[in-house]
């Protein structure tokens, strides 16, 4: 009987723990100012009150990193500074956080991608999981280039994602579709309670638990 009111208290703990954490609020921000692949997200821009080490990584046959400034805006632009872009013909963008959901999170996604008028960057994103629009963008922002010769313009969408559970790890894949993408910038809103992978939250909650059974133990002795 001692047993089982002494893991039923214990497991109670650990629920009331992991229920009774708050909601944070990351923000994670590559703008992808060097050609690493997995690329880290951009320090000062990035807020990650949860830790872990989130990341984008770039998979495919046909992706090309190039430095490409930043200053084709004809309204102000999010950055006056010059960042390298991402040019994906076929290949996909993976999102990931080292963090599981406790329960239902909402996402908000920022891409900022040329796009051009002919052949040239005609893609459109395609979003998994898919989005609350159904991968089309909430809102869309355009800015026109400068500098003569470039056809097409800066876009930025916004898409969003509400009350979702994504575990086992966060995680959103950016594939291109019908024609070639060029990223700029990316910035991806986690709103939720965020904890470890389950792995470690499972790893924690058995040596908690041996160490229950074992104090029991002693004192039946």
């Amino acid at each position: 009987m001692r047993l089982n009111k002494a893991v039923f208290c214990l497991v109670s703990c650990l629920s009331f723990a992991f229920a009774g954490q708050a909601q944070t609020t990351n923000i994670l921000d590559w703008q992808f100012s060097t050609g690493d692949n997995p690329a880290e997200p951009t320090p000062g821009t990035t807020i990650n009150p949860d830790e872990g080490a989130p990341s984008a990584r770039f998979t495919g046959s046909s992706i090309n990193y190039s430095f490409f400034p930043r200053q084709f805006y004809s309204t102000p632009e999010p950055n006056s500074i010059p960042s390298g872009t991402w040019e994906i013909d076929s290949g996909q963008l993976q999102l990931s956080m080292d963090r599981s959901a406790v329960g239902p999170v909402s996402y908000t996604l920022q891409v900022f991608q040329f796009v051009t008028g002919d052949s040239f960057f005609s893609g459109h994103l395609s979003l998994s999981p898919a989005s609350d629009a159904n991968n089309l963008p909430v809102s869309r922002v355009v800015y026109v280039p400068q500098t003569t010769g470039m056809i097409g313009s800066w876009y930025e969408d916004t898409y969003s994602w509400s009350a979702v559970n994504l575990n086992p790890s966060i995680s959103l894949s950016l594939t291109g579709a019908d024609g070639p993408i060029m990223l700029d910038e990316i910035k991806l809103t986690i709103v939720g309670t965020l904890v470890p992978e389950p792995s470690f939250g499972l790893i924690a909650a058995a040596g908690l638990l041996a160490f229950g059974i074992r104090s029991w133990l002693r004192r039946k002795a």
